[in-house]
C-alpha cells in the first residue's frame, strides 16, 4: 500500500508558477495564472498567496489598469535587477573601502603628530617642576634665614642654579612651540591652545 503523496512546499509552488509565466513570457490575469498553476500541481486556494510574494519579492511584475490586474515575468528581468543590485551593492562596498582608507591615513597623521606633543608634555612638566623646586627653596630659605646662617647660605647658593635649569627648560618649551608650529602650518592656533593648556601662557616668564 503506498503512502499519502506529499504536497508542494511553498518554494516548490513558488517555482512552478513562476514557470507559468517563464514558459510563455505572455501577460496574465489571475485567473489565467491560477488555471495554469493548476494543470502544475498547484492548488487553486494557494495560488493567490504564492503568486503574491511572487510580486511582493520583485520575481513577478504587477499593474492594474482599470480594474484589473496584469502579470508578467520574463526571464530576463530577475537578472537584470540582480544585476543592478550588485553594482549597487559593489559601489557601496568601494566607498566604504574609501573610507576606511581614508581613515587609517588620518589616523597615521595623528600618530605621526602624536610623539611631538606627548614631548611638549614632558617639557612643560620638568618646567613646573623645575619652578616648584625654586619656589619650595625660596620658603626654605625664608625659614632658615637667621636661624641657620650655614644652611641658609648653601640653600641661597642653589637658588641660581636652579633659576638657570628653569630658564633654560622654558626656552627649550618655546623653542619646541616655535618648532611644532612650523612643522605644520595652519595648526597654530591648536597648538598654542596645547601648550597654553600645559601651562605655557604669556603669564609664565624668565625667572630673575
Amino acid at each position: 500500500m503506498s503512502g499519502k503523496k506529499r504536497g508542494l512546499s511553498f518554494d516548490d509552488k513558488r517555482a512552478r508558477i513562476l514557470e507559468v509565466f517563464h514558459e510563455s513570457s505572455d501577460v496574465f490575469v489571475l485567473k489565467e495564472v491560477e488555471k495554469l498553476s493548476v494543470k502544475k500541481g498547484v492548488t487553486i486556494q494557494s495560488v493567490k498567496e504564492v503568486l503574491q510574494s511572487l510580486v511582493d519579492d520583485d520575481y513577478v511584475n504587477q499593474e492594474k489598469i482599470g480594474t484589473t490586474n496584469f502579470l508578467w515575468s520574463f526571464p530576463s528581468e530577475k537578472s537584470v535587477k540582480l544585476e543592478k543590485q550588485l553594482k549597487e551593492a559593489s559601489a557601496r562596498l568601494e566607498e566604504a573601502k574609501r573610507q576606511k582608507t581614508q581613515l587609517a591615513a588620518e589616523i597615521d597623521q595623528l600618530q605621526t603628530q602624536r610623539p611631538d606633543l606627548e614631548e611638549a608634555q614632558e617639557r612643560l612638566a620638568e618646567l613646573e617642576a623645575l619652578r616648584e623646586q625654586k619656589a619650595s627653596k625660596e620658603a626654605l630659605v625664608a625659614r632658615l634665614r637667621g636661624s641657620d646662617s650655614v644652611v641658609a647660605e648653601a640653600v641661597v647658593e642653589a637658588i641660581p642654579s636652579a633659576r638657570d635649569s628653569a630658564n633654560r627648560w622654558l626656552d627649550n618649551a618655546n623653542n619646541l612651540k616655535d618648532w611644532t608650529k612650523r612643522r605644520f602650518p595652519g595648526m597654530e592656533r591648536e597648538i598654542e591652545g596645547f601648550f597654553e593648556e600645559n601651562g605655557l601662557t604669556d603669564e609664565v616668564d624668565y625667572l630673575d
